[in-house]
């Protein structure tokens, strides 16, 4: 049976994230169309070299992965399950705009009485919070195992259906809901949920009254200080955009979750597929003779230390020109100037295929996770062969995957990222670089000729994992009603 592997792993995280609970927040998954390959080895997205060893070269090679990256996460996504960014240039361009350009509301000052519940709702949350959140992320790992679990019986079929659901049925959902019962009460009582989110909105309410003249200005700071040049190309600038934890994209960062898939599984994800997501990767390579297939995946949060969705959902500012389009209009779907930023990256790795049968030795080969796998030969039984496309010589790096947008749209040097947000840009400015890549890339890609050999019924070629990371997907969020004229407005 044919499997659409990329429909099947994109039905998966779908149902893992596109949760109700989330959709109450705001949070919505967009997943990359299958033209835009972002595939990255791992020292690609090591920004955080210490080495005192490294070269000025390589010190430019990280700085303008560094840039590229933060162009890819600070494109505005349209609101919709598929990955589309508006043609308004990057959320830095649009935000820096509304920082700079408009005005602020006068301030009030704070009672005596309101100064005090502020420092003792900051003092509170400065103690207790780290606390909090750890239990808080326990909760929301069992959750997550439930729904995992759960998603695994629905889409089961046959004998395996009947073994799932009877393990399911005698002792797993009764465990896991303990799990979560008992993570429930341990947020609750050791983690002090109530009273942090009740010194949270104090603090929230307190300082939207006091602080939005003061956050603008900090906010201005910030844009100034974050503000970085492109290596190489001159007159180019972005600003640092970061990611949460450091070393989420390490070889060997633990903090990823593993899941196996059987044939039945991705039969019924890829049949029970949102149809949009089934016409997104309807062009995608099947692959034969599967018996099941592993990976990981990680949802890695997006950090821009310059940004605040709390002044930009503010009551406290107005537009400096009254025709200017809204920022976003709060609906469902948003629209506007930002109706949605990326707050996570789905990223997916160490993708490995396990066929039916293995009547010989196998033969070992490492490609890049996500090339087209297709079949060796029409003839040719029980194949799992995969096509490498890496040593072309007009091929890009997965920093290349998104035309420029809006780089003509907004006044300063900002919007100019993308024309040389290519990695490519490097190869021709200097015979330093190009050695570099040369070097480098031999590092990680040895790849095994496929010899011609004679036809054989159990002939089975296995894919190994290769080392390196795909960002599938962006967890995005709406932006609310902005500016909102709501003066009760609760920052989050």
């Amino acid at each position: 049976m044919s499997l659409n592997i990329s429909l099947a792993l994109a039905s998966k995280i779908n149902l893992l994230l596109n949760t109700d609970s989330n959709a109450n927040m705001g949070k919505f998954v967009s997943f990359i169309p299958s033209t835009q390959k972002l595939e990255f080895d791992f020292n690609e997205l090591n920004f955080f070299n210490t080495d005192e060893a490294i070269t000025d070269v390589d010190a430019n090679i990280i700085e303008l992965n560094r840039s590229n990256f933060a162009g890819i996460v600070n494109l505005i996504p349209q609101d919709g399950i598929v990955f589309n960014p508006l043609d308004k240039g990057y959320l830095w361009d649009v935000f820096e705009t509304i920082v700079k350009s408009n005005s602020i509301t006068a301030v009030v000052e704070l009672s005596a009485e309101e100064k005090q519940k502020l420092f003792e709702a900051q003092s509170f949350c400065t103690e207790n919070f780290a606390t909090y959140k750890s239990y808080k992320n326990a909760l929301d790992q069992c959750q997550l195992d439930y729904n995992e679990a759960k998603c695994s019986v629905d889409n089961a079929t046959g004998e395996e259906e009947n073994e799932l659901t009877a393990e399911w049925n005698e002792y797993k959902e009764k465990m896991l809901q303990e799990r979560i019962a008992f993570a429930e009460i341990e947020v609750e009582i050791t983690g002090k949920r109530t009273a942090i989110l009740e010194a949270l909105n104090t603090i929230a309410n307190i300082q939207t009254k006091k602080g939005i003249s003061a956050l603008k200005t900090d906010l201005k700071t910030k844009l100034d200080l974050f503000s970085k040049a492109v290596p190489i190309t001159a007159g180019s600038e972005y600003l640092y955009t970061d990611f949460s934890p450091l070393g989420s994209f390490n070889e060997h960062s633990p903090a990823w979750n593993e899941i196996e898939l059987y044939e039945t599984e991705i039969e019924n994800l890829c049949k029970n597929a949102n149809p949009t997501l089934v016409a997104l990767y309807a062009a995608e390579m099947a692959v034969e003779n599967i018996k099941s297939i592993t990976f990981e995946y990680a949802v890695i949060a997006v950090v821009r230390e310059w940004f605040s969705e709390p002044f930009l959902i503010s009551s406290n500012w107005n537009f400096a020109l009254p025709d200017t389009e809204i920022v976003s209009d709060g609906k469902v779907p948003a629209s506007g100037q930002i109706p949605a930023y990326i707050t996570k990256i789905v990223c997916v790795r160490k993708l490995t295929f396990t066929p039916k049968q293995i009547a010989t030795k196998p033969e070992i080969i490492k490609a890049s996770i996500f090339n087209a796998i297709r079949s060796k030969n029409d003839n040719q039984k029980n194949i799992v062969s995969v096509k490498d496309n890496r040593n072309k010589s007009n091929s890009l790096s997965a920093f290349a995957a998104f035309p420029i947008f809006g780089a003509n749209k907004n006044k300063g040097v900002k919007s100019k990222i993308i024309s040389t947000r290519v990695v490519t840009d490097h190869r021709t400015k200097t015979n330093e670089l190009s050695k570099w890549r040369t070097k480098n890339i031999a590092k990680f890609i040895r790849l095994k000729p496929i010899s011609k050999q004679p036809k054989a019924e159990n002939n089975i070629k296995i894919e190994q994992p290769f080392n390196g990371i795909k960002f599938i997907a962006f967890e995005c969020k709406r932006l609310a009603q902005s500016p909102n004229p709501d003066l009760e407005l609760l920052w989050e």
